[in-house]
């Protein structure tokens, strides 16, 4: 009885301690793209989201929240809604809303947007040009991550959520959690103030928030290099 209640305590503590981590952005934004996928193979600078997450996944909540400097009221339909980079990003957004709301895992939900991600940067190493995606490119690139392993979803389900109204509630959820700012993408750590640009290092800076007992192995490793990339835009209003 001892045992279980100490092992109780122990992994309440555990959930207290964890750093909320919040990632602000667009489908389509450059700067989201870059920023999410910073540090990886394909952008090897700096620390963006995803390996964030993957280096602290176990003392982090972690959630990307897809509206960014989008305008309109989705309660009034698709068309009511004006996405920064066109309906192409509205779609994007709205299958990624879909995907965090009927897929609760949130390894699932960051895997998709990190392989979206991914898709991209191959395809624009130099930066994703105005207008570069159109409508057939973002529902094949994301029907194909949604049959990654990591992803495991049903695309199926995906579109149809994001063709009617349960898409739409979704996306205005998004909106209601976006808080004002300068543009993206931005970070919020434990609801605290956005961070605009995002930081560098965005390890670093929640090593630094965490007050758990033993830091990750993760939070001991240099920063990385500062350089010129994706992560240096940052879109604007």
């Amino acid at each position: 009885m001892k045992l279980t209640l100490a092992l109780a305590t122990i992994a309440a503590a555990s959930a207290a301690d964890k750093v909320k981590v919040t990632l602000y952005e667009e489908s389509l934004c450059p700067a989201c793209v870059g920023y999410f996928d910073a540090g990886t193979d394909l952008q090897p600078v700096n620390s963006g989201f995803w390996v964030m997450y993957e280096n602290l996944k176990d003392i982090v909540d972690a959630e990307v929240v897809m509206w960014g400097n989008a305008v309109g009221d989705p309660s009034q339909g698709a068309d009511a809604v004006t996405c920064q980079h066109g309906e192409v990003e509205c779609r994007g957004n709205l299958l990624f809303g879909c995907a965090k709301n009927l897929y609760p895992d949130v390894d699932a939900q960051l895997s998709l947007i990190h392989c979206f991600d991914s898709a991209l940067i191959v395809a624009f190493p130099a930066g994703l040009p105005s207008g570069a995606v159109n409508m057939t490119m973002m529902d094949d690139t994301v029907k194909a991550c949604t049959t990654e392993s990591d992803v495991n979803m049903d695309y199926d389900k995906l579109d149809e959520c994001a063709s009617g109204d349960d898409g739409l509630a979704y996306l205005s959820a998004e909106k209601d959690k976006t808080p004002g700012h300068s543009g993206v993408p931005f970070t919020v750590i434990n609801d605290g103030d956005v961070v605009c640009p995002p930081p560098d290092d965005l390890t670093a800076a929640v090593c630094e928030a965490y007050t758990g007992l033993k830091k990750p192995e993760a939070c001991t490793a240099a920063v990385r290099n500062q350089e010129e990339s994706w992560t240096s835009k940052v879109s604007l209003y």
